[in-house]
């Protein structure tokens, strides 16, 4: 992660990461010692490119906090030009606190999946497609959480998968990769 530089009137740092054509910019607030932490993350991708799991796991937050509380000019300028949020990230914020955790979860589609019964094969594989997404959304196993919620071993899960990514309900998976 290198310092670009800082906002002249503002809080925010922007940082070049190790991987070409991502760019990061980040604001800070101190914390009960003094010591700068990060308040908010923006991540950046230039041109067409995408941004992967890969780059978000090669951020490292306390690199980044390490980098903003050692040179002094830098934690000095931020220490002045500490201001409040922006409108956005404010809205975010209260948009957030006022939906408990327990109703975010409740929003939550369930996932339902049961044994095939051979009457509907399409409809049945176009299922597993569905709750596969949503397993997606609350875990990195999915195939782990189908398995469970349809009472099936892991391998009869993944079988499922497979069939539904032959039959043209998911994406070809990558290797390696959830997903």
């Amino acid at each position: 992660m290198k310092f670009l530089g800082f906002d002249a009137f503002s809080s925010w740092v922007s940082y070049a990461t190790d991987t070409p054509g991502l760019y990061l910019m980040a604001r800070f607030v101190p914390d009960e010692r003094g010591e700068l932490v990060v308040r908010d993350l923006v991540l950046s991708a230039k041109d067409d490119r995408r941004i992967t799991a890969a780059d978000l796991r090669g951020i490292k937050v306390s690199a980044i906090e390490g980098q903003a509380n050692a040179p002094a000019f830098l934690s000095q300028h931020l220490r002045e030009k500490a201001q409040p949020e922006d409108e956005y990230i404010a809205k975010l914020r209260v948009a957030l606190a006022e939906v408990p955790e327990e109703k975010r979860a409740a929003k939550r589609p369930k996932i339902e999946l049961t044994r095939p019964d051979g009457q509907d094969p399409e409809g049945f594989y176009q299922q597993v497609a569905d709750a596969y997404r949503l397993a997606m959304a609350e875990t990195t196993k999915p195939a782990m959480r189908l398995a469970d919620v349809a009472g099936v071993p892991v391998g009869t899960a993944r079988r499922w998968i497979n069939e539904a990514r032959k039959r043209g309900f998911l994406p070809k998976g990558k290797p390696g990769r959830a997903g």
